[in-house]
């Protein structure tokens, strides 16, 4: 539902895995779900402790991106309902992505998790692996929430940073076929006159 409300591909049906180069680093679907149900956690819960997390640690006064929970879930309805919905959408994502590395989402709730830290694991034990087998031009793909602690893994064994590269995963220029919020447009819901 999200790749569609979006306009996003997903990567299963966008990259090929079977290539001889790609090196499965992550858990398999079995031994995630097994983890998952020794430890008692689910998609559900972890959104609620986010979501607790959030509540015992609300935004300062001044905060620029302070807003009552019943604020934001008016802007987020609006978001859904406007013509370009799917790019405010995406520049909301932006914005809040920009806090990942401050704990600003409330992802240091997830520290600890199978679907964080025991994946982590399993990519740095795959990434030990293959550098030892002797391969030396690799990459690690994984998601943002990733990010700070695999960072902090690689600092660990030695690497550092030497470069950045930024690359567009999204295109948030206004197109011609998807109007600006409150515009009125034939064919997007709007009523003429």
């Amino acid at each position: 539902m999200i790749k569609d409300a979006l306009n996003l591909e997903f990567q299963l049906d966008v990259i090929d895995y079977t290539k001889p180069n790609f090196v499965h680093a992550d858990l398999d679907a079995e031994t995630f779900e097994k983890m998952q149900e020794e430890r008692g956690e689910s998609m559900t819960m972890l959104m609620v402790r986010q979501m607790f997390q959030q509540l015992a640690n609300p935004p300062k006064e001044g905060d620029a991106n302070a807003q009552s929970s019943e604020m934001q879930l008016e802007d987020l309805i609006e978001m859904f309902t406007r013509p370009d919905g799917e790019r405010q959408i995406k520049l909301l994502l932006a914005k809040n992505l920009a806090q990942l590395e401050e704990g600003g989402m409330g992802l240091d709730a997830m520290q600890g998790t199978v679907i964080l830290t025991e994946r982590n694991k399993a990519a740095m034990k795959t990434l030990e692996k293959t550098l030892k087998e002797g391969k030396r031009d690799i990459a690690v793909f994984y998601g943002a929430a990733h990010m700070p602690e695999l960072s902090t893994k690689l600092v660990e064994m030695g690497f550092h940073p030497v470069a950045r590269e930024w690359r567009r995963a999204w295109d948030l220029t206004i197109r011609a076929d998807q109007p600006r919020g409150g515009e009125p447009a034939e064919g997007y819901g709007a009523q003429p006159g």
